[in-house]
């Protein structure tokens, strides 16, 4: 496991505060010893790993992984939010968590309500039709 970690750019002490989380995380979704050795052959054979951005990058994606998984367990609630441009997946690290172990903080605006769904709302939205501006299918 401290290998795989330091080939995703863990540094030392975060290794040994968040290898339990990262394990636990691994063990839920059925991650064996066997898949980290395959994991780590993929990880040397597909990315330059020379480079501390990649790792960085890498331990990002792991790091994200590590707490949608476990976020449940430990008493948060996921908003995620999403950009319409490719390459921004690696964002992911940019999701909000929310619940009692994360106030709002203090002179934010309070949270928008969601418009209504499709089902409850009589019209369609502004400017469109109610194919979301295409034509329908004749």
């Amino acid at each position: 496991m401290r290998e795989f970690l330091e080939l995703c750019g863990y540094e030392p002490f975060e290794i040994q505060t968040e290898s339990a989380r990262v394990s636990a995380a691994l063990a839920r979704v059925g991650v064996t010893e066997e898949d980290l050795d395959t994991g780590k052959r993929r990880l040397a054979t597909y990315y330059d790993l020379e480079l501390v951005g990649v790792r960085k990058v890498l331990g990002l994606l792991l790091k994200e992984f590590t707490n949608i998984v476990l976020a449940r367990d430990e008493g948060y609630d996921r908003v995620a939010f999403s950009f319409m441009a490719p390459g921004c997946q690696l964002l992911g690290a940019g999701t909000t968590w929310s619940g009692a172990a994360t106030p709002q903080s203090p002179g934010l605006p309070p949270p928008l309500e969601a418009p209504p769904s499709p089902a409850t709302r009589s019209t369609p939205w502004p400017g469109r039709g109610s194919w979301g501006g295409c034509r329908r299918p004749s």
